[in-house]
C-alpha cells in the first residue's frame, strides 16, 4: 500500500535558517521501515528492513530484506553490497575503531544475531561472543563509545519475552558481554527509542512499551 518511501533527504543546520534538500528520490533499495543505518565518513550504509505487502485495510505479513547499500553524500549515488541475511527493527552502530558497521537483533527469517561489517573488504561477518549476553531484541538501541582504551557497543531496551530497560555492554575489544546496573532512576522498558552518545553520556529519548 502506499506510505512506504524511498526518498533521501537531508536537514542543513550549518546555519540559522535551517534547510531541507531532498537528495535521492529513489535508488536500488525499494521502500521500507524498520531498516538500520549508520555513518561511514561520506558514506551512509543502510541494510534491512522491511515492507508490509496487500492493502492498508488487510496487509500480508512483513517481508524483511536482505539487501544492502551505500549512499554516497558527496556524490548522491548510491551502490548496491553484498547481502546479509533479512532483519527489521535491529540496532546498529559505526565501530570507529575497527571501522566496522556493527548491528544486532530485530527480527527476520534468517540469523538475527550480532552481525558486523567491513567496508573496505565488503565483508560479513558473525562475531563469536561470550558473557551476559543480551536475549533476542527487536527495537533496542544501540550506540558506541570509544576512547584511547575503550571500544564500547552500549545496548539499551527492546522488546523480547518483555520489554526491557536493561543495558548491555559488548566489549569489542574482547568480544565479551558484560551486564552492569548502573545507579539511579533508570527509564521505563521501553523498544522504538533513539540513543546517541555526547561525550561520556548516552542519551535516550522515546519508546512504547504497548
Amino acid at each position: 500500500f502506499s506510505g512506504i518511501h524511498k526518498d533521501t533527504w537531508s536537514l542543513d543546520f550549518a546555519t540559522a535558517s535551517l534547510t531541507w534538500s531532498q537528495e535521492s528520490s529513489g535508488g536500488p533499495l525499494a521502500g521500507r521501515m524498520g531498516h538500520s543505518a549508520v555513518l561511514r565518513g561520506q558514506e551512509m550504509l543502510v541494510v534491512g528492513g522491511y515492507n508490509y505487502w496487500g492493502s492498508l485495510s488487510a496487509p500480508l505479513p512483513p517481508a524483511g530484506f536482505g539487501d544492502f547499500a551505500s549512499f554516497n553524500l558527496s556524490t548522491k549515488t548510491w551502490k548496491l553490497l553484498p547481502s546479509a541475511s533479512g532483519r527489521w527493527k535491529g540496532a546498529s552502530a559505526w565501530d570507529s575503531k575497527n571501522n566496522q558497521a556493527v548491528f544486532l537483533g530485530g527480527s527476520g527469517s534468517g540469523n538475527v544475531s550480532l552481525l558486523s561489517l567491513d567496508p573496505a573488504t565488503a565483508g560479513w561477518n558473525f562475531p563469536q561472543t561470550s558473557g551476559s549476553e543480551p536475549p533476542q531484541l527487536e527495537g533496542a538501541s544501540a550506540v558506541s563509545y570509544v576512547n584511547a582504551t575503550v571500544n564500547w557497543l552500549i545496548v539499551f531496551g527492546g522488546k523480547g519475552a518483555t520489554y526491557y530497560n536493561d543495558v548491555w555492554i559488548l566489549d569489542r575489544n574482547t568480544n565479551i558481554w558484560s551486564k552492569p546496573t548502573p545507579s539511579g532512576t533508570p527509564p521505563t522498558p521501553r523498544a522504538g527509542h533513539t540513543a546517541v552518545v555526547n561525550s561520556q553520556n548516552m542519551i535516550t529519548f522515546g519508546g512504547f512499551n504497548g
